[in-house]
């Protein structure tokens, strides 16, 4: 089920103790992933998944093994708030995360968790080549994080 508000998703989540939240900055070419797990109010593990409408059975691989509780997309909205170019493809990829999982699903504004990666990595001098190996998970983090606060 999609849900409208990051209120209404993290309500779900109230009354258990224990829980997983798989973040998701989906991408044409590279979707990031991270898991959020509640008993240790971190994220224990990311992921790069390379086209991810193809390889969608490695997203699979990681949902059977963390058996999240529920989903959390990117949405990179324009910075006049419109939807991004690429919403229906991502509006797609959402439907089918709703369909195959069952779990329940938020789209979150995730306008700058890319550049914020990025920035972050700059200032822990990593080379733009290293940058792009893991900017996508760092963004799929921050994606969670940004539940939380």
């Amino acid at each position: 089920m999609l849900l409208k508000s990051k209120d209404e998703f993290l309500k779900i989540f109230q009354c258990i103790s224990d829980f997983k939240i798989i973040g998701i900055d989906y991408g044409t070419v590279k979707t990031g992933v991270a898991v959020y797990n509640s008993s240790v109010n971190m994220v224990l593990y990311t992921h790069v998944i390379k086209d991810f409408r193809n390889n969608y059975d490695e997203f699979l691989n990681l949902y059977r093994k963390y058996k999240p509780s529920g989903v959390v997309v990117g949405l990179p909205l324009k910075k006049s708030g419109k939807l991004p170019d690429n919403f229906q493809e991502i509006n797609e990829v959402c439907k089918r995360l709703i369909k195959e999982t069952e779990l329940p699903l938020y789209l979150s504004d995730e306008r700058y968790t890319t550049a914020l990666a990025h920035v972050l990595l700059k200032q822990a001098n990593k080379s733009r080549l290293q940058r792009s190996k893991v900017d996508d998970q760092l963004s799929a983090s921050l994606i969670l994080e940004n539940l939380f606060y």
